[in-house]
């Protein structure tokens, strides 16, 4: 997915937060998260599977971690932000309903390895 889409998406997620939590931080916030998960494409080609970033084991995670804080308003921007990127790629890219899985993408590797 573009990143103009990536950019309006965390946007109007950012501005959700905003709305419940009464927090205009909550924008950029829920704007850093969504957007600068791309960061991993710098850093590995497009059809690397290792795209450490691009997955939602670390949505989880983030999501309990914020819990164990007592649900503060930016950490329900982060991961929102972090979410709304997961879901626009997972849906966007149609690679199958476990690509996003870090641990489905390991498992597949030795696979790619022995195809290429």
């Amino acid at each position: 997915m573009q990143a103009p889409v990536h950019v309006a998406i965390s946007a109007i997620g950012g501005l959700v937060v905003w709305a419940v939590t009464k927090e205009p931080w909550s924008i950029p916030i829920a704007l850093g998260s969504g957007v600068l998960v791309d960061i991993d494409y710098l850093v590995y080609n497009s059809n690397c599977p290792l795209k450490i970033l691009h997955a939602w084991e670390w949505w989880l995670i983030l999501n309990l971690i914020i819990a164990l804080m007592g649900l503060p308003w930016w950490g329900l921007a982060a991961v929102v932000g972090y979410g709304l990127h997961i879901t626009a790629d997972q849906i966007s890219h149609n690679r199958g309903h476990l690509w996003y899985f870090i641990l489905f993408r390991i498992w597949l590797l030795p696979r790619r390895i022995r195809k290429s």
